[in-house]
């Protein structure tokens, strides 16, 4: 699914996040440059984590913060993620490491 480039908000992401928990097929999310916030990536990382067919995840040039991080490597332990792209999301080194 690719819905990149697209401005959604925090609603939208909570009513995404929701939907992509119950999907048993979708493979591919790519929300690159999708104007996420923190929030945002917070909600759809904890989704990630639980998506039982999920393998890969884009969230590149959004604003993953700290938090956003920190559920993201959650998500990437505990899920079935083989893909996670994070290009131009403005990390840090705690980030990177927390990821490691």
């Amino acid at each position: 699914l690719i819905l990149s480039r697209n401005d959604i908000n925090d609603r939208s992401a909570e009513a995404l996040a929701a939907a992509l928990e119950k999907n048993s097929s979708l493979m591919t999310l790519d929300l690159q440059g999708a104007g996420l916030s923190e929030a945002a990536v917070c909600r759809i990382a904890g989704a990630a984590g639980k998506a039982p067919a999920l393998r890969e995840l884009s969230l590149s040039h959004n604003a993953v913060g700290h938090d956003g991080v920190r559920s993201l490597a959650a998500a990437v332990r505990g899920g079935k993620l083989r893909r996670l792209d994070l290009a131009s999301a403005r990390l840090c080194s705690e980030g990177i490491s927390s990821l490691a």
